[in-house]
């Protein structure tokens, strides 16, 4: 089994970023539970390393994140259509939970929680509520699917879904993206054997659509781990100094990021990794249609026919740059989405990719992708 792979890649971008960036976004809350910071929009920020954590109330079974799309957060009836956006919103193919406690988290019954589903609110008619949900979901790591639109993770750690598609009674109008938690047969959490109430712990939460190239990374390309936070400087006598400001990537709560526990009672930060890691690669011959939006749509991220007028999401690699803004926002990264031992990192582009024409209606690009926190 290789160790390390340059194959087919997966970039996986988080499109809570670019609602923000829009002016999408009105606000973020928590039901059933209760942040003692008030950090209820920290989930929502791509950033696991700042570890949050939540009261359950004792006397439900179930809990939910709240991401707002729309200003009328009391409710329903909706009267701002968007239709546009909830096109967008409807094509969402990847989930995932970064750093948490859910695989051990119990309810009052000691039995493990029961699911962990992605679903939206909105409206059909303006008065009408009604709610879309993730259907047949895949894991990609650590998520088992359990039923056609719910799985849950088996360990402490991460987890990484994909989604098959969205339900809905379309045309709906979004109004709240929501991450809902809860046992598995109604039983509520209760408290922990101290009369406390239950802490669950959470990263961040992601959403988004994943792209994957026509074809796998050239042949030849190049990874480093560096420690940049790691400073050396020879004395005049000739020794060495070394002066350590940080190890690399900071831990995800109690565990290294990107690691699972597998076994509980281990200290995993003793060899956790931490170095920064970053690939040099490249695409060549891609088609033109899998590289770049056409130049005569309205909506970039979709081709309007006006005889059936339905919308096709365009989902060529010019979606997930702009969804990234040519990668200067975080995304998801996983240098080779067909091994058997996935790797992921949150990353940026380094430098503004350029593509040159290379034969007819075929491109080929260099990428500096590096890992950031």
């Amino acid at each position: 089994m290789a160790k390390r792979t340059i194959g087919k890649p997966m970039f996986m971008a988080d499109i809570m970023q670019y609602l923000k960036i829009k002016g999408h976004y009105f606000g973020a809350n928590v039901a059933g539970a209760s942040s003692p910071t008030e950090n209820d929009a920290n989930v929502w920020n791509l950033n696991p390393y700042q570890m949050n954590e939540y009261e359950i109330d004792p006397n439900t079974d179930d809990f939910n994140f709240r991401f707002f799309v729309d200003p009328d957060t009391g409710g329903y009836p909706i009267t701002t259509q968007n239709e546009q956006l909830a096109q967008l919103l409807s094509h969402v193919n990847y989930a995932g939970v970064l750093g948490h406690n859910l695989a051990t988290l119990k309810d009052a019954n000691e039995n493990e929680i029961g699911y962990i589903n992605v679903n939206f609110y909105g409206s059909s008619d303006g008065e009408t509520s009604t709610v879309a949900s993730q259907q047949s979901p895949e894991q990609l790591i650590n998520y088992l699917p359990a039923s056609s639109n719910f799985g849950r993770p088996v360990y402490d750690g991460y987890s990484l879904w994909k989604i098959g598609s969205i339900s809905n009674s379309y045309p709906v109008n979004f109004a709240r993206i929501q991450f809902q938690i809860y046992t598995s047969d109604g039983t509520e959490f209760g408290v922990d054997d101290e009369g406390n109430n239950k802490i669950a712990k959470i990263g961040a939460l992601t959403l988004g659509i994943h792209f994957e190239p026509e074809h796998s990374f050239d042949l030849k390309g190049s990874i480093t781990t560096s420690y940049d936070g790691i400073k050396t400087q020879k004395t005049i006598g000739g020794n060495t100094l070394s002066n350590i400001n940080h190890l690399g990537v900071p831990n995800w709560g109690d565990l290294p990021a990107w690691t699972l526990q597998k076994q509980e009672g281990h200290d995993y930060k003793i060899g956790g990794a931490d170095g920064r890691r970053s690939w040099k690669c490249g695409l060549s011959f891609i088609q033109d249609d899998n590289m770049f939006h056409k130049a005569g749509n309205e909506n970039k991220f979709f081709t309007y026919d006006e005889d059936t007028e339905a919308y096709t999401f365009d989902s060529s690699m010019a979606s997930f740059m702009k969804l990234s803004l040519m990668g200067k926002i975080p995304f998801i990264f996983c240098p080779d989405s067909s091994a058997d031992d996935l790797e992921f990192a949150i990353c940026r582009i380094d430098r503004t990719p350029s593509f040159k024409q290379v034969a007819n209606n075929l491109f080929s690009t260099s990428l500096s992708i590096t890992e950031v926190f």
